[in-house]
């Protein structure tokens, strides 16, 4: 596997812990962890264009409203009024994250040298269906790899 610095930088909780608080907290928690692994993929990236933290802070906003209109609709007889909001804000916090998810792996990517072919790189399609989930598990499972060793292919052609 080709180390990379940043793999240790994101590496930040349990795939199931996510799942559990993202579940808990409606959501919100999911907010926090992409603007925490944004931060940490920019401090890492230099010069390098990096991951605007303007769509976070719309997800953000946006999970804090769906949840707060989901809390609103079981605790008053209002709920069948904002099904169809929350069901909006959804779909555009649920597009916003993949989006992110896109920009987050291609970044990764590019971060590591990992190729299309390369077991290690991050995969599209289960970026598109598993974004923050997918990546955090991508994450934990390439920090807990152990490093190869350099190829002496190489090394040997040199001695004659």
């Amino acid at each position: 596997m080709k180390h990379c610095e940043l793999i240790k930088r994101l590496t930040h909780q349990s795939t199931w812990r996510l799942c559990g608080l993202a579940i808990i907290t409606l959501g919100i928690s999911l907010g926090y962890y992409l603007r925490r692994q944004t931060r940490a993929m920019n401090e890492f990236s230099g010069r390098d264009p990096k991951i605007s933290e303007g769509p976070i802070t719309i997800i953000l906003l946006l999970l804090y409203a769906s949840a707060g209109l989901q809390v609103l609709g079981y605790f008053s007889n209002t709920s069948r009024q904002w099904e169809g909001l929350v069901s909006f804000i959804h779909v555009i916090a649920g597009m916003l994250i993949i989006l992110w998810g896109f920009m987050a792996s291609k970044r990764l990517n590019q971060a590591c040298n990992f190729s299309k072919q390369d077991s290690e790189s991050l995969k599209s399609v289960w970026t598109l269906f598993l974004t923050p989930i997918y990546f955090n598990y991508k994450v934990n499972t390439l920090s807990n790899l152990p490093a190869k060793a350099p190829s002496l292919e190489g090394n040997l052609s040199n001695v004659s």
